[in-house]
């Protein structure tokens, strides 16, 4: 509420060009070929995926639906994660 950072990750994979997406507990992000679940409590890296396709990045916000998050990236795939 009073606007101080709480903690902040230094996502080295890339940029962020998509929306942060958050659930309880966790906040899910791309930095270009990675997505990342984040703890929110003290911004750990839960997990993470790297995309090892040539040219792949994920640019858009990851989608959370029925305990999966969805990600798609810009070399035609669409990934699912259980969370």
């Amino acid at each position: 509420s009073t606007g101080k950072v709480v903690w902040a990750d230094c996502l080295r994979s890339g940029p962020v060009l998509g929306a942060v997406t958050a659930v309880p507990g966790l906040a899910f992000v791309d930095a270009g070929n990675t997505v990342y679940a984040v703890g929110t409590k003290r911004g750990a890296i839960v997990w993470s995926y790297k995309d090892k396709h040539g040219g792949s990045r994920f640019w858009g916000a990851p989608t959370v639906s029925g305990g999966r998050v969805y990600v798609g990236n810009q070399d035609g795939r669409l990934y699912a994660f259980g969370i």
